[in-house]
């Protein structure tokens, strides 16, 4: 798991397969309601990372692109772990 002070450089990606896994295992839910929100907003997240280039090969990847820009690097990891937070507790 990816934490906001390692000094590694997949940290996004990391955080970002978490989310999908995430995604993924309530994507499961019985509540067909619930389900369908669900997709939705995966498949809105998997837009979003794919524009951004989270999970791009390691050159392309937004870890590597702002490897010098750790302040946008936290804010985006912010935001990932804000979204992780939000799947494990609804």
């Amino acid at each position: 798991m990816a934490a906001m002070g390692d000094s590694g450089t997949n940290q996004i990606k990391e955080l970002t397969e978490e989310c999908d896994i995430k995604f993924k295992n309530l994507s499961t839910t019985n509540q067909t309601q619930c389900r369908n929100v669900i997709n939705t907003q995966h498949k809105s997240f998997i837009v979003w990372i794919e524009t951004i280039g989270a999970l791009a090969s390691p050159k392309a990847s937004l870890d590597y692109r702002l490897k010098d820009h750790g302040h946008i690097k936290l804010a985006i990891m912010e935001l990932l772990l804000l979204v992780k937070n939000c799947l494990e507790n609804g």
